[in-house]
């Protein structure tokens, strides 16, 4: 598993005709631009995309992240370097 020594996260929300939303979440870790990963599209709203769709993100990318949630939210205090979310006002634009 790989070390991570920071995480800039970028959060992309869209919200359809029924108020259900849905975002991407993108990642650099470590400051290595070539090493960006983006998730699918997902279900779930306010900071899902920066809670559980990080954390699967990260672990099936072989990045060592604690299991536990309320772990991983302290590690995240340690680690996030800058997080960011955009409302865009179209599903293509995740």
């Amino acid at each position: 598993m790989t070390k991570i020594n920071t995480i800039q996260v970028l959060g992309r929300r869209w919200r359809d005709s029924y108020g259900n939303t849905y975002h991407t979440t993108e990642i650099v870790v470590n400051d290595k631009p070539m090493d960006r990963i983006k998730s699918k599209i997902a279900y779930g709203y306010d900071n899902a995309y920066r809670q559980q769709t990080l954390h699967d993100l990260l672990l099936e990318n072989g990045y060592d992240v604690p299991q536990d949630y309320t772990e991983f939210t302290r590690f995240l205090f340690d680690t996030l370097h800058t997080c960011e979310v955009k409302d865009v006002k179209r599903k293509k634009d995740l």
